[in-house]
């Protein structure tokens, strides 16, 4: 590999970044019949309640409602849901590169993997700090890297 300047390692890309391991729980539902939680579930969230009483329901990644599914199971569903929580690598969380399909209320998580890919390529391409050569060396890794998780 060429000398990168200061400049350039600091904004390297790093395939082995800690942060790239992270992940997030979002939870789905796996039943027929739709996405909810159980009153008593509501009622842990009672601290978030509007004035006029109304309880919003949870985010998929609120971190109570994961807690809540870890450590009481099946008594957070609602009425016809079964709700599991299926952990995403945190990168692909921040670039919005899942989706949540349905079919009869029962969903399935489903990684884009051809969008996460653009988005980085296109990363690594707008970043004027980086020396062209790198870019192009940035951009191999990275197919090298999905080419690897395909085989």
């Amino acid at each position: 590999m060429e000398y990168m300047s200061p400049t350039e390692r600091d904004s390297h890309i790093n395939c082995t970044n800690v942060d790239a391991f992270k992940k997030v729980g979002i939870v789905i539902n796996i039943c027929y019949g739709g996405f909810g939680i159980s009153e008593w579930a509501r009622q842990q969230f009672k601290e978030r309640a509007r004035a006029d009483g109304y309880i919003p329901q949870p985010e998929r990644t609120d971190e109570k409602l994961i807690d809540l599914i870890e450590a009481h199971g099946s008594r957070v569903n609602g009425l016809c849901s079964s709700l599991i929580i299926e952990y995403i690598p945190n990168d692909y969380y921040i670039n919005k590169c899942y989706r949540i399909d349905e079919y009869d209320g029962s969903e399935t998580l489903v990684l884009l993997h051809n969008k996460y890919k653009l988005k980085k390529i296109t990363e690594i391409i707008q970043n004027e700090k980086l020396s062209e050569s790198v870019r192009i060396e940035q951009t191999k890794q990275l197919l090298d890297l999905f080419e690897e998780i395909v085989d």
